[in-house]
């Protein structure tokens, strides 16, 4: 396992990236006749393992001791390799020092947290100081490079008791009550809570922060540690949502519910550029329908998926609409099997998941293809199973009724 263990060698700087390249044409062969990093997929998610292949051929002639470098550069941000994480943290430090040895497709596998553009590096500097050593001869390197894509965190939010709390999807999770550390900020009511795809991006409907919003909530938009709460101003006028409102993953684009179109109830996006809120967009105006609301935005930001009908709690259809206002097209209408749909959200690869009121399994979490409109039931021998709401890994929480032993409420599952 000796190959292992001077793998541990990684900077992460723009600094250090520009002189590695600047110094790639000056260096000689004397101590390296070959060095190569290579991986199979140039593109992987957060919190997934990226393998790279690692080859190392010395000069016969090297006996001098060495400096062994894994390298990663995002930003300005400089990493090294940990060996006992398998992941790369900030810093410099070498992973192995002592006489050079011979790699031959090695495989080393390493776990990303943080998404981003990285280049990686495989390095051998030829004097053993623990320093990055880049003058004439004395740096070799291999750099390849490498897309973390962040993906949906696996958190459920939710409303219990006239408080916000969220959980992470897994066994034996404690909730945080996110109503607590609002409070200590600022007081108020708050009306709904949404979180973006990838996790990073709060849309509250809230009455603090702006005296605007007291006695009739606003559109606050807060990072993942509410350590930063921004009430949406367009227009010079804070905006108000008729219920859910929801936010992409960049934090930069918001579709909400509101009077003021072309129906009783429309959808709008209001887009943030150069930090500063656009005039909101009418995104429904193709709608045949009276009441539009309840939207859930694709991973990918391009579309919003709501409830449409012209009654505003019964026979619900589902529609989708690109948020350019462009593709206006009905997923699902009720019909003799179904009686309408409910709180519509996306998969990871665009299906539609969707509460569905079934003659035949009652009020059911179903999937419905939106290119060709098959539908198929999730768990057909769960009912009373309502208000789906789709995670990063592609699980479906949802509050269920009729969990054996419950005691006659919705509960989460």
């Amino acid at each position: 396992m000796r190959y292992i263990i001077f793998l541990l060698l990684l900077v992460q700087s723009i600094a250090y990236a520009e002189q590695l390249h600047e110094t790639q044409s000056k260096i000689s062969a004397s101590a390296v006749a070959d060095i190569r990093i290579e991986t199979q997929n140039r593109t992987v998610s957060v919190n997934s393992v990226a393998t790279f292949l690692l080859d190392l051929q010395p000069d016969s002639s090297s006996s001098k001791p060495v400096d062994l470098w894994f390298l990663g550069v995002k930003g300005s941000t400089l990493y090294y390799f940990d060996i006992a994480l398998m992941q790369f943290v900030p810093g410099l430090y070498p992973v192995y020092q002592g006489d050079i040895i011979e790699l031959n497709h090695v495989p080393l596998p390493v776990v990303f947290r943080e998404p981003g553009e990285y280049q990686i590096y495989f390095a051998v500097d030829t004097i053993a100081n623990g320093k990055l050593d880049s003058g004439q001869g004395e740096l070799f390197y291999s750099m390849t490079p490498l897309t973390i894509k962040a993906e949906g965190k696996n958190i459920i939010t939710y409303l219990y008791n006239g408080d916000f709390y969220r959980i992470d999807a897994v066994p034996g999770a404690h909730p945080e009550n996110i109503s607590n550390i609002l409070n200590l900020l600022s007081s108020g009511n708050d009306d709904s809570i949404n979180v973006s795809p990838n996790g990073e991006w709060y849309l509250v409907l809230s009455e603090r922060f702006h005296a605007d919003c007291a006695g009739w909530s606003c559109l606050t938009l807060s990072n993942s540690d509410f350590s930063e709460n921004e009430v949406v101003i367009a227009d010079n006028s804070v905006i108000h949502n008729e219920g859910v409102a929801a936010v992409d993953s960049t934090g930069n684009r918001i579709v909400y519910t509101s009077d003021g179109g072309t129906h009783i109830r429309d959808m709008w996006v209001v887009n943030r550029e150069n930090n500063k809120w656009k005039t909101p967009i009418m995104l429904t105006g193709a709608s045949p329908f009276e009441y539009n609301s309840i939207p859930s935005i694709s991973g990918n930001g391009n579309s919003v998926l709501f409830e449409c009908g012209n009654d505003p709690y019964m026979n619900k259809s589902i529609c989708q609409v690109n948020l350019d206002g462009t593709g206006f097209r009905v997923i699902f209408a009720p019909d003799h099997s179904y009686r309408g749909a409910r709180t519509p959200d996306y998969t990871p690869d665009g299906t539609v998941v969707a509460e569905l009121d079934s003659v035949e399994h009652g009020e059911t979490i179903f999937k419905i293809v939106p290119d060709t409109g098959q539908i198929t039931p999730v768990n057909p021998e769960f009912n009373n199973d309502n208000s789906p709401c789709v995670l990063g890994n592609g699980n479906i929480a949802s509050l269920w009724l009729n969990r054996e032993g419950g005691n006659g409420i919705h509960e989460l599952k």
